[in-house]
């Protein structure tokens, strides 16, 4: 890779600190600049956030899901998004979740998890769906501007109930449990333990939990038919 009066070496430093958006144009420009992102010392959010992003694309349901997004995808402000969590007395937001608000690629976000998709879905008996089972929910993500709350945490048995402060992401009217992300830098579950309650499970690994549980959902064609 050469460019005429230009350091090799200042323009991988510039590459290294690209957004999400910018990082992946550079790699789709050649196969040599592909193979160089393994290499560079990009900050691990953003990393964690490219390897997500290269995982969605060769899942062939997310692909499928496509002509789903551009049908009820619609634009938000997402530097408002983020000061509206710090404006609640929240001074933390991980940077995983902060990176995907304002740099994950629009047009490749995952059904019912982004603040710009619709808030009520509701999934009928469907072919594509092996379990059949009929599920309905919000995505607790679409409320604007969003609202920071709190999640009750017990550390042990004989120990207070402690309160972790968390943003809804996710609440299921049937099947599917409540879910939302903690806004507490070294709190009780930094690490990527999950806090529990009645109610559902609160996380901080978003990055994690999208691989794991909102992909895997789509990976089953269960998560992006939508009735209105």
């Amino acid at each position: 890779m050469e460019f005429e009066g230009f350091p090799t070496e200042i323009l991988l430093k510039i590459v290294e600190q690209l957004p999400l958006g910018p990082l992946l144009i550079f790699r789709g420009v050649s196969r040599q600049w592909r193979d160089l992102i393994p290499t560079l010392e990009i900050p691990r959010e953003r990393r964690d956030l490219y390897n997500l992003y290269m995982e969605c694309i060769n899942t062939p349901a997310f692909i499928e899901s496509r002509s789903w997004i551009t049908r009820f995808l619609k634009p938000f402000d997402r530097l408002a998004f983020i000061d509206a969590i710090y404006s609640q007395e929240c001074p933390f937001i991980p940077e995983q979740f902060r990176l995907f608000i304002l740099e994950w690629p629009e047009m490749a976000v995952i059904p019912h998890w982004w603040p710009g998709l619709p808030y009520y879905y509701s999934l009928k008996e469907d072919a594509l769906c092996e379990e059949r089972v009929h599920a309905v929910g919000c995505n607790s993500l679409a409320r604007q501007p969003p609202i920071v709350s709190a999640a009750l945490y017990y550390p042990h048995e004989d120990e207070e109930v402690d309160l972790v402060p968390a943003l809804l992401l996710h609440v299921g009217l049937s099947c599917i449990p409540r879910m939302g992300l903690c806004l507490e830098k070294g709190g009780p579950i930094e690490g990527g333990n999950d806090v529990n309650d009645w109610e559902g499970i609160y996380f901080d690994d978003w990055v994690h939990f999208l691989k794991d549980f909102a992909l895997g959902w789509l990976k089953d064609k269960c998560l992006w038919h939508h009735e209105t």
